[in-house]
């Protein structure tokens, strides 16, 4: 018990640090109204890891950082919105068929990279084509696909249009 006492000594510092700092970063301005915060400025942020590339689809390049910087340059079919519910970002429409099971997407036709090329039914067969493509798991650099997860489940892919493209699933 006296090995634990510094560190429970320590734990209850900081609890009680914790505590008074919350409570002046919460406390009202002298008038007894919340201070609204100033419009403009400059934010200056810093992460604790920097992405080893923006490939979020290999193993090396996979961590949390990486994929806050991936989404906002590679998109996909869907985003996350801040109530954690899938909307729409690159698709207009996703449409499932059963028997047998498939799915077409129509994408949106303004939709565009971030180079402002326009998105095609092209891209995302090649995203299958390459995600599949088990010569990533002997580059040289370590590489490897992260999973192929639900994509190893897709039997063929045909593009109908520049902007519609259906997955088949097995």
């Amino acid at each position: 018990m006296l090995r634990r006492l510094p560190w429970l000594v320590a734990a209850g510092a900081l609890v009680v640090a914790l505590g008074v700092v919350s409570g002046a970063a919460a406390h009202p301005s002298k008038s007894g109204h919340a201070v609204a915060p100033k419009a403009g400025g400059t934010l200056v942020f810093g992460s604790e890891q920097e992405p080893p590339c923006m490939n979020n689809n290999l193993n090396d390049c996979n961590n949390t950082w990486a994929n806050y910087y991936a989404e906002l340059v590679i998109r996909g079919p869907y985003i996350v919105n801040p109530k954690f519910v899938y909307t729409n970002d690159l698709i207009s429409n996703a449409t499932l068929q059963l028997k047998p099971e498939r799915v077409t997407y129509t994408i949106k036709p303004n939709a565009k990279w971030s180079d402002g090329k326009p998105v095609t039914a092209q891209d995302f067969v090649f995203t299958l084509q390459t995600i599949m493509n088990k010569s990533w798991d002997s580059k040289p650099t370590g590489g490897g696909i992260v999973s192929r997860t639900g994509y190893d489940q897709i039997k063929s892919s045909k593009v109908i249009n520049a902007k519609t493209v259906t997955f088949t699933y097995k």
